[in-house]
């Protein structure tokens, strides 16, 4: 830890030792600093690939903090590992030259971890955030993410901010373009730090990918008040050994296809595998907007091969949008065919990952493909494949869909 960033963060402390200490009271300063972890600051080099160094950063927080692991995690293998260039289906870079320049998303990167990344799987990522900006989680929630999960990754204006001085950050302009991983606050640092532009104390504590020369060895304060994008954050477990999947990835936005039947909708996939399920991954409270803020729920169960007996079933509820995995009460042995069906609530949309985009980037392509018989969707009362183009003219949609996004986990 750098005596700098050490330094400020005891002064900061000092003025609210007696408001953390109390029982009952929350804290009004908090970071992964103070707590013992520190993850060394990392450089990108070129602009491109802020979002996997961030990911990799609250990443490594999340499993040391909370599984209590060493790991590391090279956020250039992460990369490799998300869109390597000999892959057949998702996010492909054309040449390996585009590593440092791989313009990805949260989407992108949170595949690789739930596809299970050197032994650890993603099983909790919730979404702090609509996509549209039209709703954000509270301080608080911030906060409580950030003490359970180790750290939120965030969207920042990077480039043209409306202040920016040593280690203190305020914007108000909108237009974010990188990404950093917030480890802390802290309610009582001065508002007189950004330069007359904020109305109160408080920030937030941000390691950015820029190399520990700049900012504060690294680090940053980021105003309260500022626009920030919390995004989400991750929570990885090291007790599943595989992962089972069609998709290869999650359209999201525009281009989205509005698959949904009512105010509930109901999509199996059917797999043929042998081992012991532990878990369903999905994301779960997908709206119009992007993701819910506010609690949304799924219905999982698992069917022998002719759907005449009912192997496990499981009903859960999540506080906001995001990537969850439904983890089953008793694990489940398959041999053979099986079924997952998914029931989503509430209106909400079927996550899918889309249609196949040959210029998804100058420096990539996004590839997608469906079989018949893999992924199906109820519609009154009968099952129907998504391969089908008859399946499409039924759910008015434009475009020809692709898998379900759904994981299935092995113990």
């Amino acid at each position: 830890m750098k005596k700098i960033i050490s330094t400020l963060l005891i002064l900061s402390i000092a003025t609210s030792a007696a408001s953390c200490t109390l029982p009952g009271k929350k804290e009004s300063s908090f970071s992964m600093l103070d707590q013992g972890y520190s993850i060394p600051v990392r450089d990108q080099g070129p602009p491109g690939a802020c979002v996997p160094y961030s990911y990799a950063t609250a990443t490594e927080y999340n499993i040391r903090y909370t599984l209590d692991k060493e790991f590391e995690i090279p956020p250039e293998d992460l990369i490799v590992d998300i869109c390597g260039v000999d892959k057949e289906e998702g996010y492909i870079l054309l040449t390996e030259s585009y590593y440092t320049w791989a313009c990805m998303g949260e989407f992108e990167v949170q595949w690789a971890l739930a596809d299970g990344y050197n032994g650890y799987t993603l099983i909790n990522s919730p979404f702090y955030l609509t996509f549209l900006g039209e709703e954000t989680a509270s301080q608080d929630v911030i906060k409580d993410a950030i003490r359970t999960y180790g750290a939120v990754t965030a969207g920042v204006n990077i480039s043209t901010p409306t202040y920016m001085s040593g280690f203190s950050y305020y914007n108000n302009r909108g237009d974010l373009n990188h990404e950093v991983a917030i480890i802390g606050w802290d309610d009582n640092y001065k508002k007189e730090n950004f330069g007359g532009h904020a109305e109160s104390d408080g920030a937030w504590l941000a390691q950015n990918s820029f190399g520990d020369e700049w900012g504060n060895h690294g680090y940053f304060w980021i105003s309260y008040e500022s626009d920030v994008e919390l995004i989400s954050s991750v929570q990885m477990s090291d007790k599943y050994s595989e992962v089972l999947s069609y998709s290869a990835g999650l359209s999201i936005g525009s281009d989205a296809p509005d698959i949904r039947t009512g105010s509930d909708t109901s999509i199996m996939n059917i797999y043929e595998h042998t081992g012991t399920v532990g878990g369903i991954g999905t994301y779960i409270g997908m709206c119009d907007i992007g993701f819910r803020q506010s609690t949304c729920s799924v219905t999982v169960e698992i069917w022998n091969e002719d759907l005449t007996s009912k192997i496990a079933s499981k009903d859960q509820t999540f506080d906001r949008g995001g990537y969850y995995v439904v983890e089953l009460d008793e694990p489940v042995e398959v041999d053979g065919t099986f079924c997952v069906i998914l029931s989503y609530h509430d209106s909400d949309l079927v996550p899918v990952e889309g249609p196949s985009d040959e210029s998804y980037t100058v420096q990539s392509r996004y590839i997608t493909s469906i079989n018949e018989g893999e992924s199906f969707i109820l519609i009154n009362d009968e099952w129907q494949d998504l391969a089908d183009p008859a399946t499409i003219d039924t759910l008015g949609l434009e475009h020809e869909t692709c898998n379900p996004y759904v994981n299935v986990l092995f113990i």
